[in-house]
């Protein structure tokens, strides 16, 4: 009996999930203006948040925070760069795992909000564009057109890709509720309809007809033209600067019917919209709301009014102020927006940070600093601000905040100073260490030799030691290069600043030039996505052109670290222990130029979020070795500012023992070894006075 009492429960169970996901439906009422979730009206408002920037382990704390802010969406990219590393090779796993943060996002109840390019921006390496399409060089390839070597490649990209967000698609029992189609392609020139045409099919190809695909572009004429695709709903981004109802009379031209959506810029949503694709715009706090809605309103004249694209805040670069937005002019501009029935998505809302080298840059090149803080609700280590509270505040008159309490923050603790070791020279440890030293003729980029990030050094051998007084001349440096002649540090050269150094070595015996080049981030934004790193033009001493270099690459650099730092000392080869303390004894150790500097600290047994802050080092790379995992913190430059400390979570620390590795490009500025040491602090720096870049 009670089998068959079993049996039938199921089976009614069965039957109602079945019934409900059959009922589950989002799609946009023209008539309306607006969205309908389940057959009712449906406003979302949205932050944003990239899986990339945040370690996995702490993704359930930001979204709780956000959900306690009370959003009721999420709106996230994917980085195609970090799903296709290298061509037909796939990670979706670990850190890259962003179907299991769609998950805890439903789980928590948000609705998503995707954008999976295959450009996306977001002040990250080349767009989110894999570095190995310039690996041909760039005469054979045309980024974000139709032209068909890019193609080829985003087709096999999409073929992977978009069938794994089929389960969770909204109609199919999944949170994901809109699907952006390219991202804000009125700025770009090419303005290739074929290729945003053929973007919109795939994406309906594989998702279905009935998915609602969006476009997002500054509220001008111009960028929603081409921005805007046919079948696909435009949208609109901007910020406090710009009027909310101008911004959505512009999506209204490109989407007659539909909702308002904050997603800017009238000119550029003429090539931003996409025939049967719904126009969105965005814009930030100091855009006037009525202005920038006037733009979405030309391809969208009915349908949800959309920012996708609410500034709350601002990127930085290294060597500007760091950038704020004050709250009262985002609490403006956001009540005209809900007063205007509009749908808003925060950009962002949590920002993070750009661990390794992820940073990208903005032209003509300033490059994106570690730190993704953004001036955003949510602070860089997830800390609740005035900001969010404000915000949060707003949002409680339009909509009920959830019943939660908002998590509190996490332990910051001090760790206090730790004593660095210098290791070896960085030009000895490459020599050493990489298993890829490439002959040829002229420099070669790193694209064609085969590394996407960090740094490569190049060398080559002089006709003569005599060099004292000649000029070294890069033109074409990108983005930084260190220069060295035997052991002897003569200089830095920049891609924006000098390109050549007078040598002063009056009693030089050496004859073997090193300069170690260092990829800085792929431009990101604009006209120029074919910013090939390393050396891209010839070297000449006096008028002497430089021939036969032999480049190694360093992509097994970082490994090597992680399985040889296992003690203070954690040498390995001739860097032995022993050797170490003779070199010191006899005091050869210099600290000017390239160097590899490692420590050993101790971590209490609690989590705790701590912040790394080192005056006597002036430019490089720093990664923390725990438990048997190395992490790749991010770039530090503190006297270039405006960031001065590498935020470090407590998941990559470990109770007991850690090391701490810095790759150091320009030289310590330590008086002797006892005076070479780095500190944990337990606040961030992001905000010192920014110092010009040389």
């Amino acid at each position: 009996m009670n089998f068959y009492i079993q049996l039938i429960a199921a089976m009614l169970i069965s039957t109602l999930v079945v019934y409900i996901e059959a009922d589950r439906s989002f799609y946009i009422d023209y008539e309306k203006n607006t969205f309908v979730k389940d057959s009712k009206p449906f406003r979302y408002i949205s932050g944003s948040i990239h899986p990339y920037r945040v370690p996995k382990q702490l993704w359930e704390d930001r979204l709780k925070k956000m959900w306690a802010g009370g959003l009721n969406a999420i709106q996230i990219y994917t980085f195609w760069n970090e799903h296709e590393p290298s061509p037909g090779v796939y990670d979706f796993e670990g850190q890259n795992n962003v179907f299991e943060f769609l998950e805890i996002a439903q789980k928590i109840g948000f609705v998503v909000i995707l954008r999976p390019g295959p450009y996306v921006c977001a002040e990250h390496d080349y767009g989110g564009l894999p570095w190995w399409l310039l690996a041909n060089g760039t005469n054979n390839i045309v980024p974000r057109s139709s032209e068909e070597n890019y193609m080829k490649a985003v087709r096999r990209y999409f073929n992977v890709l978009l069938p794994k967000f089929v389960p969770y698609l909204y109609k199919n029992g999944g949170p994901i509720i809109t699907v952006q189609v390219e991202n804000e392609y009125g700025s770009y020139y090419t303005c290739d309809k074929k290729y945003t045409g053929e973007l919109r099919d795939m994406f309906k190809k594989y998702l279905g007809d009935d998915v609602v695909l969006f476009t997002t572009d500054p509220p001008r004429l111009f960028g929603l033209t081409c921005g805007t695709v046919k079948d696909v709903y435009a949208t609109v981004d901007f910020g406090v600067s710009i009027s909310p109802a101008d911004a959505f009379e512009k999506q209204r031209k490109f989407a007659v019917n539909g909702p308002l959506v904050n997603g800017n810029a009238e000119s550029y949503l003429k090539c931003g919209a996409i025939e049967g694709v719904f126009p969105t715009v965005d814009f930030g706090p100091s855009a006037n709301v009525a202005d920038s809605f006037v733009a979405q309103l030309v391809y969208a004249k009915t349908g949800p009014l959309v920012n996708s694209e609410f500034y709350p805040g601002w990127l930085d670069f290294w060597g500007t102020p760091h950038q704020k937005v004050h709250t009262n002019d985002i609490l403006k501009s956001f009540n005209q927006q809900l007063n205007m029935s509009a749908n808003v998505n925060f950009y962002m809302y949590f920002g993070g940070t750009n661990f390794g080298f992820s940073n990208g840059a903005d032209p003509p090149f300033l490059a994106e600093p570690t730190s993704y803080d953004y001036d955003a609700p949510l602070s860089e280590p997830g800390d609740i601000t005035n900001k969010y509270l404000a915000i949060r505040d707003a949002i409680s008159k339009f909509q009920p905040l959830p019943d939660v309490p908002i998590p509190a923050n996490s332990t910051k603790l001090a760790l206090g100073k730790v004593q660095m070791t210098y290791h070896v020279s960085l030009v000895e440890a490459i020599s050493e260490l990489s298993d890829r030293c490439i002959n040829t003729e002229k420099p070669e980029t790193f694209e064609k030799l085969g590394q996407g990030y960090g740094f490569i050094m190049y060398k080559t051998v002089l006709d003569d030691p005599n060099v004292d007084g000649k000029t070294l001349t890069i033109k074409g440096i990108r983005d930084r290069g260190y220069v060295q002649i035997g052991s002897s540090f003569v200089g830095t050269v920049y891609r924006t600043g000098l390109n050549k150094i007078k040598i002063n070595l009056p009693k030089n015996k050496n004859t073997t030039l090193y300069i170690i080049v260092e990829n800085m981030g792929r431009l990101n934004f604009g006209n120029n996505l074919l910013d090939t790193k390393g050396i891209v033009s010839d070297v000449t001493l006096d008028d002497k052109q430089l021939n036969s270099w032999t480049t190694c690459l360093t992509d097994n650099f970082v490994p090597y670290y992680q399985k040889s730092v296992n003690s203070k000392f954690g040498l390995v080869g001739k860097y032995t222990k022993e050797k170490y303390l003779l070199r010191n004894k006899l005091k050869d150790t210099s600290f000017a130029g390239p160097g590899v500097y490692i420590a050993e600290f101790e971590s209490p047994n609690r989590d705790f979020d701590t912040f790394l802050k080192m005056d006597k080092f002036t430019k490089g790379v720093a990664l923390i070795h725990s438990n048997g995992t190395l992490t790749n913190l991010g770039r530090y430059w503190p006297k270039t500012g405006p960031q001065v400390t590498l935020y470090t979570p407590s998941v990559f620390t470990t109770s007991g023992k850690n090391y701490l590795v810095l790759i150091e490009f320009e030289g310590a500025t330590c008086k002797s070894e006892a005076d070479c040491s780095t500190e944990f602090i337990d606040y961030p720096i992001i905000d010192s006075i920014p110092n010009e870049i040389n």
